[in-house]
C-alpha cells in the first residue's frame, strides 16, 4: 500500500464495505480528511478489491492491543512533533496532590498533556459520584441537536450541571485557571464508564458548522471550541484517545488529563481534531469530560 493504515481507519473501510456505502463515496470522504489521491486509490483498493486483507489487518491490530502491557506502551505516542516547554509546571495550577504540569504538546492538533491535573482522590470520588447514575451514552444527532442512541459511542455516563458539587465547582474552577474560558463557556462535567470491548468510535467534538443545530441553536452556548478529557483510572489494556488522522494516541493514566482545541487562528473547525476512543481491550476505563463553548451556555435544566 502507499499509505500506512492504523485500526480505526480500517474498521471504518469495513464498515463502508459491509453496509453497501458505493466507492464513489468513500474516495470523497476520504479526500474530504485530507488524503491524497494515491493514498485513496491505495486504501479503495485494499477495501474493495483484498477485503479479506482487510479483515486480516484488523485482526492484526485487536490482537497487537490485547498484548500490550503498560511497560511497553507510551503514555502519549506520536507521529508528530512533541514540544516539551521549558518550564513545564503550571505553578497557579496546585490542589492537595501538588502542581499540575504540562506533560507533552503537539501544535496541529491543538494537544495538551497534563500530569496530575486530578489528585487520587478526586478521581476516586469521581467514580463514586457517577457510579449510580450511569446509562447508556448518547450523541447529539447533528441535525436536530437531539441526544441520541448510536453504536458509534457504546459507554455508559452520568452528566451533571455546573456546580451541581462541591467537587465539580473545585474542578471547574480549575479548568477555568486552565483555559482562561468563564465557568459558565462549559457544559456540565459527564463521568463515564467503558467496560471491556467498549468504544467511541472516531468523530468530531465541534458540531457541523453548516448543519441544522448550528443555524437553530446558536444562541445556546455557540460552537464548542475546545474538550478536556480527564482519566480517572489507568486502563489495563486498550481504550487510548486517539487522533487517527494526526498519528497521535495518549494511553489513560489515572490524574492525567488531556486538553484539545479545535479552533484554527481563523477560526475555521480543524478537521484534524477527528478522534475517538479505542475499545477497551481489559478491564473498564473511567474519564470525566467537559467540552467548552464560545459562548456562556445553559442547558434546557438550567
Amino acid at each position: 500500500m502507499a499509505v500506512n493504515i492504523n485500526r480505526d481507519l480500517a474498521q471504518w473501510l469495513i464498515e463502508r464495505v459491509e453496509e453497501g456505502t458505493p466507492e464513489k463515496q468513500v474516495r470523497r470522504n476520504l479526500q474530504d480528511h485530507g488524503y491524497d489521491r494515491v493514498q485513496v486509490q491505495s486504501l479503495c483498493d485494499f477495501a474493495y478489491r483484498n477485503t479479506k486483507g482487510l479483515y486480516a489487518a484488523l485482526a492484526q491490530f485487536d490482537h497487537d492491543i490485547a498484548h500490550e502491557t503498560e511497560q511497553d506502551v507510551p503514555l502519549f505516542a506520536s507521529m508528530a512533533a512533541l514540544e516539551l516547554p521549558d518550564d513545564n509546571s503550571l505553578l497557579s495550577l496546585t490542589h492537595d496532590g501538588g502542581p499540575v504540569r504540562i506533560l507533552a504538546s503537539v501544535e496541529r492538533p491543538h494537544v495538551v498533556l497534563l500530569g496530575n491535573f486530578l489528585s487520587d482522590a478526586e478521581c476516586d470520588a469521581l467514580m463514586a459520584l457517577g457510579h449510580s447514575e450511569l446509562r447508556r451514552a448518547e450523541v447529539v444527532h447533528r441535525e436536530t441537536g437531539n441526544a441520541v442512541i448510536d453504536d458509534r459511542r457504546t459507554s455508559d455516563y452520568a452528566t451533571f450541571q455546573r456546580g451541581e458539587h462541591p467537587l465539580l465547582v473545585r474542578i471547574e474552577e480549575r479548568i477555568e485557571r486552565l483555559t482562561g474560558l468563564p465557568t459558565t463557556h462549559g457544559e456540565g462535567i459527564q463521568v463515564m464508564r467503558y467496560s471491556e470491548g467498549a468504544e467511541y468510535r472516531p468523530h468530531f467534538d465541534f458540531f457541523d458548522p453548516d448543519g441544522a443545530f448550528m443555524r437553530r441553536r446558536s444562541d445556546t452556548g455557540g460552537q464548542r471550541v475546545a474538550t478536556l478529557v480527564m482519566y480517572l483510572n489507568d486502563a489495563p489494556a486498550g481504550g487510548a484517545t486517539v487522533f487517527p488522522d494526526a498519528g497521535l494516541a495518549i494511553r489513560p493514566h489515572k490524574g492525567c488529563a488531556v486538553y484539545f482545541a479545535y479552533t484554527t487562528s481563523n477560526g475555521e473547525c480543524d478537521n484534524l481534531s477527528f478522534h475517538g476512543g479505542a475499545p477497551v481491550v481489559r478491564g473498564e476505563k473511567w474519564i470525566a469530560s467537559k467540552w467548552l463553548r464560545t459562548k456562556p451556555y445553559f442547558s434546557d435544566a438550567e
